[in-house]
């Protein structure tokens, strides 16, 4: 992290912020950053100036540390761009490639499917059987390339999406689409207002009793097997609804996709190789930030526990603070898995 770019309020506490963390409501961060609690257009912009150096999600009240990044952002960066800028063009141009030769003004994918089509990932990263052949990459190593990339390729992804609806180029909304035993038959089919209520009655339920209090943590926390299995389960023995996905529903005007084009089909591919290069290129850089950002924590962790006791600390409390053991290791197997979950042909 390099602090020398960072406020001395934003740096006083910068280093004990952590991804998957929960400030309760707007004055409690400003107290952290010992600012002002300001109000309307004011409050805005110190949001803003924030998400130079960390990113979140708001829950109510509630801000959910997301994102810390190693560099503040530009002071003009948006955040409908913010640090995935290098990426938009390349997204947003096989995506309209893709729409114009729809045959409708409509399309419907799901996350997935669209991250497969723009080549962000390969079919090893959807295939829920794929197993590791190489012994030395750990079901952990699996878990947490799948938690780094996951947060990257959606933020990415939604990027582009709220760039293109910002631009006129299109509209989307999410659905969510269930599988469910209706009829003694099995079928898909969109949620109605009531399914989707239930789901997120459900999924907040499965939520308190994991000890969560957001879906960012479910991500961070590599709770996401565990907590879809929960929901699952429930949802079947109460509704007989086998699982759910998000779609993504697109609409658009073909003259104004065509407007916008204006690249060869030579230009297309190409794009999907440059994006899919940016974004591996992109996972193996933050390899050796995890590492560092990790011993910190480690360190502050420790020294926490250190000051609760006499003498050395209990071992078994110190065992469960998470450290990177073995680092040559580590950044072998998220090197490698990069290769095996993303790299296109």
């Amino acid at each position: 992290m390099n602090q020398s770019q960072f406020p001395v309020n934003i740096l006083k506490y910068i280093e004990f912020l952590h991804e998957g963390q929960v400030i309760k409501n707007y004055k409690a961060m400003c107290k952290l950053f010992n600012e002002e609690i300001k109000s309307s257009d004011s409050k805005k912009a110190q949001e803003k100036e924030w998400m130079r150096y960390f990113d979140f999600e708001k829950d109510k009240q509630k801000y959910i540390i997301t994102e810390i990044y190693d560099t503040p952002l530009p002071k003009d960066d948006a955040r409908n761009k913010g640090s995935n800028c290098t990426y938009l063009n390349h997204i947003e141009l096989l995506l309209l490639n893709y729409l114009y030769k729809q045959n409708d003004n409509q399309a419907s994918l799901t996350i997935r499917s669209i991250l497969l089509l723009l080549g962000m990932i390969n079919n090893n990263y959807l295939n829920n059987s794929w197993q590791c052949k190489d012994e030395r990459i750990t079901e952990f190593q699996i878990d947490h390339f799948y938690q780094r990339s996951y947060k990257k390729l959606n933020r990415v992804l939604f990027d582009a999406l709220n760039n293109l609806k910002n631009r006129r180029l299109i509209d989307y909304v999410e659905d969510k689409i269930i599988k469910i035993d209706e009829n003694g038959q099995t079928i898909y089919r969109i949620a109605t207002v009531r399914e989707k209520d239930i789901i997120r009655e459900v999924e907040r339920t499965v939520l308190l009793k994991l000890g969560l209090e957001s879906m960012v943590q479910v991500h961070l926390k590599f709770k996401n097997k565990i907590f879809y299995s929960e929901v699952n389960n429930i949802l079947y023995d109460n509704y007989k609804i086998h699982f759910y996905y998000k779609q993504i529903n697109l609409r658009f005007t073909h003259e104004h996709i065509y407007d916008a084009l204006n690249e060869t089909i030579e230009k297309i591919q190409n794009e999907r190789k440059i994006l899919n290069t940016k974004l591996i290129n992109y996972m193996n850089e933050q390899i050796g930030k995890n590492i560092i950002k990790t011993e910190e924590k480690y360190i502050e962790a420790v020294n926490v526990l250190m000051d609760k006791c006499i003498g050395e600390p209990n071992p078994f409390e110190k065992r469960k603070i998470f450290r990177i053991e073995d680092e040559e290791l580590y950044r072998y197997a998220q090197s490698q898995l990069a290769e095996y979950l993303l790299k296109i042909n």
